[in-house]
C-alpha cells in the first residue's frame, strides 16, 4: 500500500472491503485511530484484499479530479458536508469516502467511474474548446454512431483503436484510445509469471508492451443552438487525422479544427489589440516611459473587462499584482522569427530600463507581426502567491504554469468578456 495512507484510512478501508463499516466521522479527525503499526495494518489488507487493494491504487494513480466538484458530488451521495468542510480531506481522503458511500451497492465500478468522470479535471481553456451546430449531431443516437466509427477504424488498422462512452445528463465523456509502437521495459525476472524469487540477488530482464495514447474530451450538449468539445490536451498534436476521421463519420464534419470552430475569448482579443495600436508608430528610441504607456493601457483594458465581466465581490485585477513580463511570438512571416520565447526576472519597465534596445525589439513586435502569431505573457500572485503566469493571444489567454482555480475563474471570466467568474 501506498506509504501516505494513514492509519485511519487503512483500517477504514479494511472496515469498507469486510462491509463493516462505521460512520464516515469514526475514522478521522480527533477519532483516528493511533492505535497498531500502519505498516502492519497495510500489509495485512494487501494480504487479505489483493484484487481490491490493486483496484483502488489503480483508480488513485489515475485520478485527475477538479476537487471541489468531487466533493459536492461526494456530499450528493451521502458524505456529510459538515465533515468535508471540518476534515478538508486530500483527494486520496475523497476516494476513500467514495469508496465507504458506494462499494456495497451494485455495479459498484460503474458508479464510481461515473462519479469521477462527472469530477474530472477539465480546465475551461478556449484554446481546446470547439463548438459545432447542434444540427450537425444526431445526440438521440450518437452513441451508435461512435460505436459505429470504431468499428469501421479496427476494420481499417492494423492496431486496436477503441472509444469510451459515457453520458450523464447533458455531458457525453468521450475518451480516445489507440495503440502506438512496440516498447521494451526493463522489470525484474521475479516479476513474470511463473518466476521464483531469487532470496539474495533479484536479476533483471525485459518484457515488451504496446503502449496507449489517450486523448480525452468532454462534450457540454446543454445549449440549443451547438455542441461543445472540450479536449483536456491538444487534439491537433497526433491525434488530428484521427480527430478529422471521428467528425466526418459522425457529424459530416470535414475540418473540425477550423478557426471559426474555435471558442474565441473576446477579451483576450481586447487586450492584445491594445497592446498593438498603442505600440504602433513607435519603433525608435524608445523608453521605459512608453513602455509604461502600453502596461497602463493593457492594463486599465484588463480591469474595464474585469468591471463589465465579474461580480462586486470578485478580487480586484490589481489585488493579483498581475505584471506584464514578456512576450511569444511563433512563425511569423512578416518580422521572418520563427520563434520568439521572452520572459523577463521583473515587468518590462523595469527590464527596459536596464536593457539597450529591448523596448525597440518589443514595439518592432508589437507594430510589425501578425497578431495572431503574438502573445503577451503576464505573472501573477493570484490565489497562493506561486507566481503564476498566464499568456494572452488574440483568440485566447492560456496559463503557463499551474493558476489557482480560484485565479483560473476570474481570469477566464474576464478574458471571456461579460461571463461572471465562479
Amino acid at each position: 500500500m501506498d506509504q501516505n495512507f494513514t492509519k485511519g484510512e487503512l483500517l477504514h478501508l479494511k472496515h469498507i472491503f469486510k462491509s463493516q463499516t462505521k460512520k464516515i466521522a469514526w475514522y478521522y479527525g480527533d477519532n483516528e485511530t493511533t492505535a497498531g503499526n500502519r505498516r502492519e495494518l497495510a500489509e495485512a489488507l494487501v494480504r487479505e484484499y489483493p484484487d481490491e487493494v490493486e483496484d483502488l491504487l489503480y483508480v488513485l494513480d489515475n485520478l485527475t479530479v477538479k476537487k471541489n466538484k468531487f466533493e459536492e458530488n461526494l456530499v450528493s451521495e451521502g458524505v456529510p458536508g459538515d465533515l468535508v468542510d471540518e476534515l478538508e480531506p486530500t483527494t486520496r481522503q475523497l476516494l476513500v469516502f467514495a469508496y465507504h458511500e458506494l462499494y456495497d451497492e451494485d455495479d459498484f465500478s460503474a458508479k464510481l467511474e461515473f462519479l469521477i468522470l462527472d469530477s474530472r479535471l477539465f480546465k475551461e481553456t478556449t484554446e481546446r474548446t470547439y463548438k459545432y451546430d447542434r444540427d450537425r449531431f444526431d445526440l438521440k443516437n450518437f452513441e451508435a454512431a461512435v460505436r459505429r466509427h470504431v468499428r469501421r477504424r479496427n476494420d481499417e488498422l492494423y492496431r486496436p483503436f477503441t472509444i469510451r462512452y459515457h453520458e450523464t445528463d447533458d455531458t457525453i465523456f468521450l475518451d480516445f484510445y489507440k495503440e502506438t509502437a512496440r516498447v521494451m521495459q526493463n522489470i525484474f525476472k521475479q516479476r513474470k509469471k511463473d518466476e521464483v524469487a531469487p532470496s539474495d540477488n533479484p536479476t533483471v530482464t525485459h518484457e515488451s508492451g504496446y503502449t496507449i495514447k489517450t486523448l480525452l474530451c468532454r462534450v457540454d450538449t446543454s445549449a440549443d443552438d451547438e455542441v461543445k468539445f472540450v479536449f483536456k490536451t491538444d487534439p491537433q498534436s497526433s491525434w488530428n487525422g484521427e480527430m478529422e476521421r471521428f467528425f466526418e463519420a459522425v457529424a459530416g464534419i470535414e475540418d473540425p479544427f477550423d478557426e471559426t470552430n474555435q471558442e474565441v475569448d473576446d477579451g483576450a482579443s481586447e487586450v492584445l489589440d491594445t497592446a498593438v495600436s498603442t505600440a504602433q508608430g513607435n519603433e525608435k528610441d524608445i523608453s521605459a516611459e512608453e513602455v509604461e504607456e502600453v502596461e497602463d493601457a493593457v492594463t486599465e483594458t484588463m480591469e474595464d473587462l474585469a468591471g463589465d465581466s465579474l461580480p462586486d465581490d470578485a478580487p480586484a485585477i490589481s489585488e493579483g499584482n498581475v505584471q506584464w513580463v514578456g512576450w511569444v511570438v511563433d512563425n511569423d512571416e512578416d518580422t521572418m522569427i520563427v520563434s520568439d520565447d521572452f520572459t523577463a526576472a521583473t515587468n518590462l519597465v523595469n527590464f527596459v530600463k536596464n536593457t539597450p534596445d529591448a523596448g525597440e525589439n518589443l514595439f518592432h513586435i508589437l507594430s510589425e507581426a501578425e497578431k495572431g502569431n503574438i502573445g503577451l505573457r503576464f505573472r501573477s500572485d493570484f490565489g497562493d502567491g506561486n507566481n503564476e503566469t498566464f499568456i494572452v493571444r488574440s483568440k485566447f489567454w492560456t496559463e503557463e504554469k499551474q493558476v489557482d482555480e480560484q485565479a483560473r475563474n476570474l481570469l477566464s471570466a474576464v478574458f471571456k468578456g461579460g461571463e461572471d467568474a465562479e
